[in-house]
């Protein structure tokens, strides 16, 4: 998939672990459904990294609910705002009701 967007784009393709791994400063970081099958203390490292080397603020969607499953990672508000806390984020944006089990979280800079 990398090298196939990287020859589709011409643009630089950075391939890590983003739960382990440092990532380049950008403006923004997004993630679009990358959080479904991480554990919650991955989904924690995921945030974590990505809302640290932005400088404006990260982007994403989650499942939303409380729901157990072997399969899947669920997150509610209360488990959001635990993160958001953790990390000292107080500007935080939710979209939801746009589709079942699932929410847009904004976590901006001040």
């Amino acid at each position: 998939m990398g090298n196939i967007s990287k020859k589709n784009t011409k643009q630089e393709i950075i391939i890590l672990n983003i739960c382990k791994e440092q990532l380049p400063t950008a403006d923004y970081y997004i993630s679009s459904g990358a959080l479904n099958i991480l554990t919650y203390f991955e989904t924690y490292q995921f945030i974590h990294n990505c809302y640290k080397s932005s400088k404006k603020g990260f982007i994403f969607n989650a499942l939303y609910g409380d729901k157990l499953s072997r399969t899947y990672n669920y997150l509610t508000k209360k488990n959001i705002y635990k993160i958001a806390k953790d990390l000292h984020i107080k500007d935080i944006h939710f979209i939801e009701d746009y589709l079942k089990n699932d929410i847009t979280v904004l976590f901006l800079k001040p």
